[in-house]
């Protein structure tokens, strides 16, 4: 009773939402447009777009394309990751559990998001930039957090957060210092959203270790984006270093404040349910 009651709860909600944007795909049909108005698109596309963080791709940031083996790779290495980590997580040393993991949890975040992508585009005949440009090697904190992780949430974070408040410090304290309250805000505003989302999973007060976390990175950004504007020289290290250095302090600092927040929602053991569950609904609607 409790399953079909959840399923029950689910189609109300998806109509809800259905009904409120076939309502202003309606609406936006009737009112007559101004000439800078984008062409009308098909409802289905519409509402795919309306839900799912989708934006335009831009001319000349596109991530680098990957062949099918790069895809294959991960998914061996991802199942044998999480074998090795179920089997003997418990008797490993937490650091090196913890690298399996966050390997682990990559390597499926960066598949799915890629089966999504193949999905979409065979429903809406669009094609969708990865989410994931092979953070593990980057060079520069700059590197990771800008180009090369969570591309989507960078794109929405950066018009939304980053510009305005760089562009309202640039009046108070110059154009010079101005990203770096844009930065700092930007990471401070990331972290609160992460507490919310763990504070859904567990529904106790936050320990803000994760705020910590994110917080920490816009300092260490922000350093390193003021030693590379001061410090003018013309030669760098090699990326088979500067790579290295900048996964080992991401990986430490996760481990540090991100990881036990992980494992206080309890977040594989939850994951494994809600698989469980679509499996279920997928089973009783067929």
């Amino acid at each position: 009773m409790e399953f079909q009651e959840d399923i029950k709860n689910l189609v109300k909600v998806s109509l809800l939402a259905s009904i409120s944007l076939g309502y202003c795909y309606s609406v936006g049909k009737i009112i007559s447009k101004g000439p800078l108005s984008a062409p009308s698109i098909p409802l289905f596309r519409f509402l795919s777009l309306a839900c799912f963080p989708i934006g335009k791709s831009i001319p000349g940031k596109n991530p680098t394309h990957r062949s099918p083996l790069n895809y294959g790779i991960k998914a061996l290495l991802l199942t044998t990751f999480l074998k090795v980590y179920h089997d003997h997580g418990d008797h490993m040393n937490p650091m090196i559990a913890w690298i399996f993991f966050a390997f682990s949890l990559y390597f499926f975040l960066d598949l799915l998001m890629t089966i999504s992508s193949i999905v979409m585009e065979f429903l809406l005949g669009v094609k969708l930039d990865p989410q994931f440009d092979e953070p593990y090697l980057s060079t520069s904190l700059q590197d990771f957090w800008g180009r090369r992780w969570n591309i989507m949430v960078n794109r929405i974070l950066h018009p939304t957060i980053y510009n305005p408040v760089r562009t309202m410090s640039a009046r108070a304290i110059g154009h010079m210092w101005a990203p770096i309250p844009a930065i700092l805000t930007t990471f401070a505003v990331s972290g609160l959203m992460h507490e919310l989302i763990f504070f859904y999973f567990t529904r106790d007060w936050p320990t803000w270790d994760t705020m910590l976390f994110f917080c920490l990175h816009g300092v260490s950004l922000v350093m390193e984006t003021t030693i590379k504007k001061f410090v003018n020289v013309k030669w760098s290290l090699p990326r088979h270093i500067t790579a290295p250095l900048v996964v080992a302090f991401v990986l430490v600092t996760s481990y540090w404040l991100f990881f036990p927040e992980l494992r206080r929602c309890k977040l594989v053991e939850r994951a494994f349910e809600d698989y469980g569950a679509i499996a279920k609904i997928v089973t009783f609607v067929v």
